[in-house]
């Protein structure tokens, strides 16, 4: 049985055509490891109001990661400027009707990932099983693989969920989790890096205030998407390096054009 929260909307659907909604989908295709022929299509994309409270936990949060890299021997620019900011993905499913028919109320589900994080936030039993703190993705596609779902439960959808993330300061991987017992003064945990070694493709935060959640996108399951020419040509480049969080975020210092600035800026405005 499904049991709704009727208090105010906690998502808004955002529907074909929004400039917000091609944003993201962009995002996550343009974020893709795998062949064109494999992406799945993305059935709904969800915008996320986050209550003020989580805002303001977000953000001390920020201070604190900040504060911390001030009193360091070495300089951390990043963590400094922003506490490092990242945006990221988290994988996860949604088993009620969140987002389908215009509904906007999030269950009680225990089941259902997406709306026990939207309604409680992210806890340390969303660490991946490692125990190590919590695994997000730079790419949608990663994210998507770790998901798991039974193909014959049609009710249950694989979601990823869009979050700004305070990577502070990154300890390298390890080979073993066990040998980040005793180690402080990191706030988050390379895993698995990328082809280009600047990209952090796994990565797990230390602390659940570290990760704010901005959409929901939802997948519908065995069917495939393809690619537009246009699309696959410029896929990897396009967005790749615009899309960290200091791009969706429209910093004052940023060099680049206002107008594209303004555009990717809108789409993580919230309400």
């Amino acid at each position: 049985m499904e049991f709704t929260c009727h208090c105010p909307s906690a998502v808004t659907e955002l529907v074909e055509g929004d400039s917000s909604r091609r944003i993201v989908e962009l995002i996550c295709r343009t974020r893709w490891l795998q062949s064109e022929n494999n992406c799945v299509t993305i059935e709904r994309v969800l915008k996320v109001h986050n209550m003020q409270m989580t805002l303001v936990q977000f953000e001390e949060h920020r201070e604190t990661v900040k504060i911390k890299a001030s009193k360091l021997p070495s300089k951390h620019s990043r963590c400094l400027a922003d506490g490092n900011e990242l945006l990221r993905f988290y994988g996860t499913i949604v088993a009620c009707s969140l987002g389908k028919n215009g509904s906007s109320s999030l269950c009680r589900m225990e089941k259902c990932g997406a709306c026990q994080i939207l309604r409680h936030g992210f806890t340390d039993k969303e660490a991946n099983g490692k125990n190590v703190g919590i695994f997000t993705t730079s790419t949608s596609g990663r994210a998507l693989e770790c998901i798991e779902v039974n193909q014959d439960n049609r009710s249950v959808t694989k979601a990823l969920l869009l979050c700004r993330v305070i990577a502070g300061r990154v300890h390298r991987p390890l080979e073993n989790f066990q040998e980040m017992a005793g180690q402080s003064g990191f706030d988050s945990l390379a895993g698995k890096v990328g082809q280009n070694s600047h990209v952090l493709e796994e990565l797990y935060l230390l602390n659940p205030k570290a990760l704010l959640p901005c959409f929901v996108v939802q997948y519908a399951l065995n069917m495939v998407y393809s690619w537009s020419p246009v699309l696959a040509k410029h896929r990897s480049s396009l967005f790749f390096s615009l899309v960290t969080f200091h791009t969706l975020t429209c910093k004052a210092d940023t060099k680049m054009n206002p107008a594209v600035w303004a555009w990717v800026g809108n789409v993580l405005k919230w309400a």
